[in-house]
């Protein structure tokens, strides 16, 4: 046993907050003392000597034990020396260092099997944050793959390979690292190892542009108009709050002065609920997620000038555009608005929910999250406020909308979503059709001409680069074949083989088919009557031991795609003889 001469920092046991860092900092202390397999129980007390015991036996006995008590009360040390007040009474009754290791498991970890299932769902569900680096990222699934190969390993005796492991990595890696999952796939299987997955991706990380944690969206005023310039511009500074990002009439704080406030409640509206004006034009702040993820959730947006989702059995009424309205986000993506109608919600508000209505809510089927737009709550009459916590719209000096702040600085709206039994109707154009599909449906036109057609239109579409035989056959003309400039210069280089038949009467001997050999060479040919093409590979063993017999030594077989040839029978007589086969491409004569 080691002396506790061993100086460590341990941060002390709060709770579950910081309990995997902790046990992993303690069981390394643990083990430099010698004293982990007290504490988890692998090593028992000594066992007392029988009643006839000599002298000898029982003062082993006696110096064991106290080495044990000792250890044991250097394990105990190092436990509650390394908790906050709360953990120590609830170990206050744990008189062994087992005892007191046991007690924290029951509290901060389930059963084995209850462990098992939380760590592969934590496992299988995180995913990388836009302000983790890559380097993190890993960390963290690398250290919830190791917790789950540990629990499995004390329950069914068997562990996951790390393939599994970077496996889960590739998957969480966002759209810029597409060409490196191409590159990665090719890599064989033997020779992939996480460090190599970890240095690779550090380094495309540090090639990459540095890119803004946020996504903008904005949505430009109808489908068809254009912007003059592509100059850079500045941000818009509010002189009312010294904020960039907005105009002062547009100010979510606008209204918190007295004179602001009479101002906005002053332009209230009859209505029941957040009505908005759909105008055209908003601006969408939202951080760009998975859709998949907190689907239902509602986020308060300052700069968006009409409520945006992308549900569409949402409504309960619905209005289509007479054109779709372009959206833009930041990365110069475009996608559209469809139309705009009625939901109906519930606000949860002084711990009820309470019923009310959301109107002229835009159906944005490519949106990343629910978007209610303070602009427009404020211009219905509505008084926002927002602090640390959470945020609030007042109305008649009462709060009738409440919501919390995220992690990334958004704020989380306390809505749900009351779905019709049925549904409105909503009618909006696939975008599951492909460029090569219209081009089509358009004659055949300049491919670039109709993406530009379909994009004004409001029409996106899957751009792959597919070939379009119907514009070659019909625009082209195949080219002249010159003759060989290199040709055999003996017998027996090549060998042209092609089947006849079947013929419209049979032959004396009932033959309908015929093959026949060629020379490359001399032009020499040899022609086999047959009654069906399964008489191929008997022909040929016959034409091959002929040209043996006089010292011609066959190096290639040429032939067509024909099953008559394309055989094993066929394959295997040519191997035996150490004759290449080759198959031409079809339709080439040449």
């Amino acid at each position: 046993m080691s002396d506790f001469n061993f100086k460590a920092h341990i941060e002390k046991l709060e709770g579950a907050s910081n309990w995997s860092q902790w046990r992993k900092q303690v069981e390394l202390l643990l083990k430099h003392q010698d004293v982990l397999d007290l504490a988890i129980g692998t090593r028992a007390s000594p066992a007392g000597p029988s009643a006839n015991a000599d002298q000898a036996v029982i003062s082993k006995y006696q110096a064991d034990l106290k080495t044990f008590n000792k250890d044991d009360a250097l394990a105990q040390l190092i436990l509650v020396s390394s908790m906050n007040k709360t953990n120590l009474n609830l170990v206050a009754t744990c008189e062994t260092a087992n005892q007191t290791w046991e007690k924290l498991l029951s509290v901060y970890e389930q059963s084995s099997g209850q462990r098992v299932d939380r760590l592969m769902e934590q496992f299988f569900s995180n995913d990388r944050t836009p302000e983790e680096d890559i380097a993190t990222h890993i960390a963290k699934l690398q250290r919830d793959f190791q917790e789950m190969n540990d629990e499995l390993r004390r329950l069914v005796k068997t562990e996951l390979p790390d393939l599994v492991l970077m496996s889960r990595i590739m998957s969480t890696l966002p759209s810029e690292y597409f060409e490196f999952k191409s590159v990665w796939e090719s890599v064989p299987v033997e020779d992939r190892t996480l460090n190599k997955l970890t240095e690779r991706l550090r380094l495309i990380e540090m090639r990459l542009p540095a890119k803004s944690k946020n996504v903008g969206a904005f949505v430009a005023k109808g489908g068809d108009k254009k912007q003059a310039n592509n100059y850079p511009k500045s941000e818009p500074k509010c002189y009312r709050c010294h904020q960039a990002g907005h105009f002062a009439k547009k100010c979510p704080k606008k209204g918190s002065g007295n004179s602001a406030g009479n101002s906005s409640e002053s332009r209230g509206r009859r209505s029941s609920g957040f009505d908005s004006r759909a105008d055209g034009d908003a601006f969408v702040g939202a951080e760009k997620s998975n859709k998949d993820a907190n689907a239902e959730l509602w986020l308060a947006d300052s700069g968006a000038s009409a409520h945006m989702t992308r549900h569409k059995s949402y409504f309960i009424n619905f209005e289509p555009f007479s054109l779709p309205k372009t959206v833009q986000v930041g990365n110069s993506e475009k996608i559209f608005a469809y139309g705009q109608g009625q939901i109906n919600v519930e606000m949860f508000v002084n711990g009820e929910w309470r019923r009310n209505h959301l109107n002229n809510v835009w159906l944005v089927p490519d949106i990343e999250r629910n978007l209610l737009s303070i602009g427009q709550t404020i211009s219905n009459g509505y008084h926002f406020e927002a602090n640390y916590g959470g945020c609030y719209f007042k109305k008649d000096g009462s709060v009738r909308l409440s919501g919390k702040k995220l992690s990334n600085g958004l704020y989380a709206l306390n809505i749900r979503v009351r779905k019709p039994e049925a549904a409105a109707e909503v009618h909006v154009a696939s975008t599951k059709e492909t460029l090569q599909l219209w081009h089509e449906r358009f004659a055949h036109q300049s491919k670039s001409h109709v993406t530009h057609f379909l994009k004004e239109k409001g029409i996106e579409v899957e751009a792959h680069e597919e070939f379009c035989a119907g514009c070659v056959f019909g625009k082209h003309s195949r080219a002249s074949f010159h003759s060989r400039k290199n040709r055999p210069t003996v017998p027996g280089k090549i060998i042209h083989a092609d089947v006849c038949g079947p013929m419209q009467e049979e032959s004396l001997g009932g033959a309908r088919y015929f093959v026949c050999f060629k020379d490359d060479f001399s032009k020499f040919r040899r022609v086999f009557f047959m009654k069906a093409k399964s008489e191929v590979p008997e022909c040929l063993k016959i034409f091959v031991n002929e040209a043996t017999a006089i010292g011609v030594k066959i190096e290639q077989f040429l032939c067509d795609g024909g099953k008559e040839f394309d055989n094993l029978e066929v394959r295997k007589c040519l191997e035996s003889k150490g004759i290449t086969l080759r198959i031409t491409m079809p339709y080439t004569p040449e």
